[in-house]
């Protein structure tokens, strides 16, 4: 996963290209990490 949450390969080229390429979805289980981690902050 690339610092914009999308899954690319380390190839320089790809990673720039997946900046502006908004049909890359996040990187799948992402949301639900992100929801779990706070739903514990929340307790």
């Amino acid at each position: 996963m690339n610092h914009i949450l999308k899954a690319v390969s380390s190839e320089q080229a790809k990673q720039i290209a997946s900046y502006g390429d908004p049909t890359l979805p996040v990187v799948p289980g992402l949301i639900s990490e992100i929801a779990a981690f706070v739903s514990l902050a929340k307790k």
